[in-house]
């Protein structure tokens, strides 16, 4: 059974063939902190990927908000790390607003999307962004359904 997820909104981002959707709520609460904190550290001269992965230790330290990733097909089944891939998204954004949801465009942090769970800038870079696998149970909270059952839909229609 599926839970409603009226008046509820969801923000979508894409970078580097990543697309990301996370709620509303967790975006908006942490905007500020990361925009002071950005500001703090830009001060300390850290290069763009330490400001990155700065701001994906805020938001999934912070909140424990999961981001859910999709990426193409062929790519999310090499990679065990992404949500899922691009056909999951639509069914996913299709039952949000089925159930009374919406989905808005807004710049967020998009975890997997600058190589960084590849270890190529480093073990501490790695293990940081690995924080942000999400779950069956994640998604099945997040959205009241789960991913099997929402293929399932997909597939037999």
């Amino acid at each position: 059974m599926t839970r409603r997820l009226e008046g509820r909104a969801f923000h979508i981002y894409r970078n580097n063939g990543v697309i990301a959707l996370t709620p509303q709520d967790y975006t908006e609460e942490t905007s500020q902190l990361v925009d002071r904190l950005c500001g703090y550290y830009e001060r300390g001269h850290l290069s763009s990927v330490e400001q990155a992965d700065l701001v994906g230790a805020v938001l999934n330290t912070v909140l424990k908000k999961p981001v859910f990733t999709f990426v193409r097909t062929e790519r999310a089944q090499q990679s065990p790390w992404f949500t899922g891939d691009v056909e999951l998204l639509e069914a996913l954004k299709d039952h949000i607003r089925e159930q009374g949801g919406n989905i808005q465009g807004v710049s967020f942090y998009v975890p997997f999307s600058n190589g960084n769970e590849l270890g190529i800038h480093g073990i501490k870079m790695l293990q940081d962004e690995i924080r942000w696998v999400t779950t069956d149970s994640q998604f099945l909270e997040e959205f009241g359904i789960s991913r099997k059952e929402l293929l399932g839909r997909v597939i037999t229609v």
